[in-house]
């Protein structure tokens, strides 16, 4: 596992939608054959648009999730 890791657009929303099952801020998610995260933080450039998002693993992670997304490192 890298420092940075790129994911699909398709599977991030700023905001928790019902049916989504990508990465928002009320729901972890697990990356594809890797550890489950959480978004924590938004970063945005001046304009408004996505810079990045800041994101923890959560090593120990139990509950029933409802998104596994792919990406690369």
């Amino acid at each position: 596992m890298t420092k940075n890791v790129y994911i699909d657009a398709e599977d991030f929303s700023e905001t928790h939608k019902d049916k989504f099952f990508g990465l928002t801020d009320q729901q972890p998610v697990c990356l594809r054959y890797g550890p489950v995260i959480k978004l924590l933080e938004v970063v945005k450039n001046e304009d408004g648009s996505i810079n990045h998002a800041k994101v923890e693993i959560l090593p120990d992670h139990k509950e029933k999730l409802k998104g596994y997304i792919h990406w690369v490192s």
